[in-house]
């Protein structure tokens, strides 16, 4: 078996596994292929998984690990954002819609959780959501407001409304993942206390980002 069948077969061992370990593959492998070399995408608690790929197939295979490659320079110089935050976002006026958890939110490390993000249109006329079926929550720095981590990975795209009827709350699925996009927190955001927001779509009205939430990171 050659080094391109025995990755081949490791990876269909991975989309196998229940934890869903593999987020993307890309296989351009072949015995004249150029370096690299496939490339293998991990959610970002599989480290023991990505040292065993690292190990087994060395730069035949390139890792990323969460967002940030792996393995990286131990000593990298200052925190690395990867994933820029998007441009011309308008701040959610707090007299216009109002937001909430249904619940205290607790994530683990380095995975994923759906929750439900409740939006109260305090205005007086109704406000439209587009979504692809949720909101992807942005991890942000709760001192600086500083987006360091999220969600990453494919997701669903179909077109989604949301009606925020005046004076009414409705309640619109939301991703929260803990992926972190700087380097000096790692490759999934640690435990502790952190905050979140969300990008909302209103169409005509703009995109506005919602004001930061708290959550709980656990181990």
């Amino acid at each position: 078996m050659s080094i391109w069948d025995e990755l081949r077969a490791f990876v269909d061992e991975l989309r196998d596994d229940p934890r869903r370990p593999i987020r993307g593959f890309v296989d351009v492998a072949s015995e004249r292929s150029p370096s690299p070399r496939c490339q293998l995408t991990l959610a970002a608690w599989a480290t023991e998984i990505a040292s065993e790929v690292h190990a087994r197939f060395g730069g035949a295979v390139a890792v990323t690990l969460g967002a940030l490659p792996f393995p990286y320079a131990s000593s990298p110089a200052g925190g690395v954002v990867v994933h820029r935050p998007p441009r011309h976002l308008l701040r959610l006026r707090i007299d216009e819609v109002a937001v909430s958890l249904r619940d205290e939110l607790e994530v683990r490390s380095g995975f994923d959780a759906i929750s439900e993000l409740q939006l109260r249109n305090l205005g007086r006329r109704e406000l439209t959501v587009r979504t692809n079926g949720n909101l992807t929550a942005r991890v942000l720095d709760p001192v600086s407001g500083e987006v360091v981590g999220g969600f990453v990975g494919a997701q669903p795209t179909p077109h989604v409304v949301f009606r925020l009827v005046a004076g009414e709350t409705t309640s619109v699925p939301l991703l929260l993942g803990t992926t972190s996009f700087v380097r000096t927190l790692g490759y999934a955001i640690p435990a502790g206390q952190w905050a979140f927001d969300a990008v909302l779509d209103l169409g005509d009205s703009g995109r506005y980002v919602t004001s930061q939430l708290p959550f709980t990171v656990v181990p």
